[in-house]
């Protein structure tokens, strides 16, 4: 039981020094390096639905299967992902969100007459965008929205 003693208070130490290392991170606030992107998405999204942040990147610009950065699923309706500030172009990013790897899953908007239409590029100044948390919201998806095919 004596041997037990120096371990407990070991992971006790662990425990209040993780602890602390969570506040300091929190303290700092965002971190000013990345962009992190909050989409709504429609009800037919699933979990498991790579959700892409496609557009005018430095590298591999407008590829949805060469986009490196994936929204994860956060909670129903809602995905989540950080896009680091050095990878997007001095001035605007441009970009869409892609539910895959092709265009053919690429977000649209349906009005109110029922009339599918192609999303304008979403517009971004990077200038202002480091550390900011910055929501969306998808209407429709191409392919699961029958007056879109």
């Amino acid at each position: 039981m004596k041997n037990m003693k120096p371990a407990l208070l070991w992971a006790l130490l662990l425990v209040v020094l993780l602890s602390c290392r969570k506040e300091e991170k929190a303290l700092l606030g965002p971190d000013p390096s990345l962009i992190t992107f909050v989409v709504n998405v429609p009800f037919n999204t699933r979990p498991t639905d790579q959700i892409r942040v496609v557009g005018n990147y430095k590298d591999n610009p407008w590829s949805p299967d060469k986009s490196p950065f994936i929204l994860k699923y956060r909670e129903k309706g809602i995905f989540q992902g950080r896009v680091p500030l050095g990878t997007l172009p001095a001035g605007t990013f441009e970009f869409k969100f892609v539910r895959g790897t092709s265009w053919d899953y690429e977000e649209r908007q349906l009005s109110a007459a029922g009339t599918c239409t192609a999303v304008a590029n979403r517009t971004l100044p990077t200038a202002e965008a480091g550390g900011k948390t910055i929501t969306y919201t998808v209407n429709v998806w191409r392919d699961l929205t029958p007056q879109c095919n």
